[in-house]
């Protein structure tokens, strides 16, 4: 099984400097809108605000 969990960010970026630099993660995509990293066994999202559906 494996955990997947998104936050929602104006600050997509630094989340994604921040967890790479303390925790090691592995980026896997990232854009202006969403970035995804794995993160031990499982992947961590951050999605901008307002997304069009």
């Amino acid at each position: 099984m494996k955990l997947w969990s998104g936050v929602v960010t104006e600050h997509l970026q630094a989340c994604r400097d921040f967890y790479v630099r303390l925790f090691q993660c592995r980026v896997l995509f990232d854009s202006d809108w969403f970035v995804l990293l794995e993160l031990g066994g499982g992947e961590l999202g951050f999605l901008a605000p307002q997304q069009e559906a």
